[in-house]
């Protein structure tokens, strides 16, 4: 269910004081929230005041700073109390909501299925038996399923040699040559095969 954002520490006094200019434009007279939580003059009367204490601030004391961001309190609790206000009386309406002036949350888009990884390199580290595998990441993905085989040619014979969260790995096979391909693995599935490439593990 999409919903405003009250999320008001991090927006900047002069940014909190546009928010709330727009929310008392936006409110006034709207028929959708005929009994707010906090009534208009007392929003544009903490809206004016804040004006007042910014402009204040501007070069000003240390103590006109303290005085505007006290102010900057108690405009985001107002803010707040006035949000909680609309999404209760908009019952998940993501319409009724915008009306009020108040900035919609985002909504986060699902990330699909990863995308097909690529097997980078394939290195013969020196050590009997021993190779290393390095592949791209892939969005999304929670792990990356390895596969081998020394027989590319026959499809039942890839094998699962790995299942990892990283990009890389370190197989130790018998003598020989081999293939090695990656898929990534995410919560909305599998991704499809890598390429082959070929390694030899002397």
């Amino acid at each position: 269910m999409k919903k405003i954002n009250l999320s008001l520490s991090r927006l900047s006094p002069v940014a909190l004081m546009a928010l709330l200019s727009n929310v008392i434009t936006k409110m006034t007279g709207n028929s959708n929230f005929a009994t707010p939580a906090v009534a208009m003059a007392t929003l544009q009367a903490a809206l004016d005041l804040l004006a007042t204490l910014i402009d204040n601030a501007v070069n000003g004391s240390r103590q006109a700073r303290m005085l505007r961001d006290d102010q900057v309190l108690v405009v985001r609790d107002l803010l707040r109390k006035q949000g909680n206000y609309v999404v209760l009386q908009s019952n998940g309406d993501a319409t009724i909501q915008e009306s009020s002036g108040f900035p919609m949350a985002k909504t986060p888009m699902p990330v699909g299925v990863p995308n097909t990884p690529r097997v980078i390199e394939t290195t013969f580290t020196g050590i009997i038996g021993n190779v290393e595998i390095y592949w791209s990441g892939s969005h999304g993905a929670a792990f990356y399923n390895l596969w081998y085989t020394s027989t590319p040619g026959d499809a039942a014979s890839w094998k699962l040699l790995k299942a990892s969260t990283r990009n890389r790995h370190s197989a130790n096979l018998p003598s020989g040559t081999y293939h090695f391909r990656v898929s990534a693995v995410g919560a909305a599935g599998e991704s499809a095969m890598s390429d082959v490439a070929v390694g030899i593990a002397a």
